[in-house]
């Protein structure tokens, strides 16, 4: 059995992986170089932050995909009421909370480390990613069924065999 091809070669992920890291160190340069930014540079920064947060998110999500086997190449199109609910939140529920705490920080210097370590760590990143896809992307822990227990009220003793009185 051929194993399934991989969406992104090793040496295409390890050059991704160098670009944004250069891009986040750049990023961290610009943002707490010597002076103070004004908030329209921050603004401005914050934008590129998003973009690298989204570019980590989605080299997490296919790398966790080609880990647990099921790749699919796209989503399947479903609609309700007119809104296309494969892109409205699918990717936010895909991630987890988890993720999108570490991704989305609100303080941006908390933010760009976060990055750089889950660009870092990629491969740990998407080893969890890919154990919530083969859970079915949730976080809740699958429930089993106990053995029934039999109850048996004779093997208690007498007490408890003994007919309850009547209260009237």
């Amino acid at each position: 059995m051929n194993p399934a091809p991989r969406l992104l070669p090793q040496h295409r992920l390890a050059r991704l992986q160098v670009w944004i890291l250069t891009a986040l160190i750049w990023l961290g340069g610009v943002l707490f170089a010597g002076k103070q930014p004004t908030s329209r540079h921050t603004r401005k920064r914050e934008y590129l932050l998003e973009f690298c947060a989204h570019f980590v998110g989605n080299l997490i999500v296919i790398r966790g995909a080609e880990l647990s086997g099921q790749m699919r190449r796209s989503a399947p199109p479903t609609a309700r009421f007119g809104v296309d609910l494969s892109r409205s939140g699918r990717r936010r529920a895909a991630i987890g909370s988890r993720l999108r705490r570490a991704l989305y920080h609100p303080h941006i210097a908390r933010r760009l480390a976060n990055l750089a370590t889950a660009v870092r760590d990629l491969d740990l990143w998407s080893a969890r990613f890919a154990r919530r896809l083969r859970a079915g992307l949730t976080r809740r822990r699958p429930i089993h069924v106990a053995r029934e227990h039999v109850f048996e009220p004779c093997a208690l003793g007498a007490a408890a065999c003994a007919a309850p009185a009547d209260t009237s």
